[in-house]
């Protein structure tokens, strides 16, 4: 009995060797695939601490793209603030159309040639009605459309004023293709009339220096271009030349007066002295003299800095 106990306790020590061989080679089984699960562990905390970081960097990205969005936003606004007051101050009309010619914007300025509303947004300008005598504003803005070309057009309204019209193409920037018109209305009716009075008035200064036998003439000093009237040619026997210079003049004042005629320019020019002198010219081809009076002064041209040297010439002659 005691023999066969012990072959059983050793087959049962034989038995719970096996199992614990067994347990530690699930041990070691479980520690190696605890150590590699460990180390995906920390590769995969590795790659989530390098996510983070890039989702930071792509947050300030993002933050700085939204800063300069706001930013970009804001100087729109500004930029659209600073167009709708143009039009509202705008007294001068001002209309836009598109490729299809369908009312796209207008100023109030415009109110006052086209009956327009601001339910018109849309519609075809030529369903509108307009108080300006224009039959031909669409064609030149279908013109303007084909072509790119410039239109300018003196029109006048119902209560006889008169407008420059022009009527250019709308532009853009991103692609330098044409997307519709701009059509301008420059109330011009004073500006005709202080013209129709400069040329009565030129009509009558020409009338009297012609009558009282004068010559004009004007130097603009930026450019020394000359100008001068017919009757001042015929006084220095130059109406043979389409266009004369200060030399030609020059040519035709005695040698020895020269020199006193161009002290005198000059200290006009420079001084701004009253030009008054009374010099001989040859008046004919045979070398005739004839005795003259030029008086002179300066102007400045209203606006600008050019200065020019203008003034009467007279044959005294018979005076002498």
């Amino acid at each position: 009995y005691t023999k066969e106990y012990i072959v059983q306790l050793e087959e049962d020590l034989e038995q719970y060797k096996s199992h614990l061989q067994s347990s530690n080679e699930f041990l070691e089984s479980s520690k190696e695939a605890m150590q590699s699960y460990n180390e995906e562990l920390i590769s995969a905390n590795e790659e989530m601490q390098s996510a983070n970081e890039e989702l930071q960097s792509i947050n300030e990205e993002l933050e700085t793209i939204n800063s300069e969005h706001k930013s970009t936003i804001a100087e729109l606004t500004e930029l659209n603030d600073d167009l709708n007051n143009y039009f509202r101050s705008n007294r001068n009309g001002q209309l836009f159309v598109d490729n299809d010619i369908l009312l796209t914007k207008y100023s109030p300025g415009t109110l006052q040639h086209i009956n327009i509303w601001n339910g018109d947004i849309g519609r075809p300008l030529s369903n509108i009605t307009t108080n300006i005598k224009f039959e031909t504003l669409i064609t030149d803005i279908k013109s303007v459309l084909a072509n790119g070309e410039t239109i300018l057009k003196e029109v006048e309204d119902n209560n006889n004023r008169t407008y420059q019209v022009t009527t250019i193409p709308y532009l853009r920037q991103s692609d330098e293709k044409i997307h519709g018109a701009v059509i301008n209305f420059y109330d011009i009716t004073d500006l005709k009339r202080i013209q129709l009075e400069l040329d009565k008035s030129n009509k009558m200064l020409h009338l009297a220096t012609e009558s009282a036998g004068m010559g004009l003439w004007s130097i603009n000093l930026k450019t020394l271009e000359l100008t001068v009237s017919e009757k001042l040619k015929d006084i220095f026997s130059l109406s043979a030349l389409p266009h004369i210079t200060y030399r030609h003049a020059l040519d035709k004042i005695k040698s020895e007066h020269i020199e006193r005629v161009i002290a005198a320019v000059k200290d006009t020019i420079e001084n701004g002295v009253r030009f008054d002198i009374e010099f001989p010219v040859e008046c004919n081809n045979d070398k005739t003299l004839c005795w003259v009076r030029a008086v002179g002064d300066l102007t400045t041209e209203k606006g600008s800095d050019v200065r020019y040297f203008t003034g009467l010439i007279q044959d005294i002659t018979e005076h002498k």
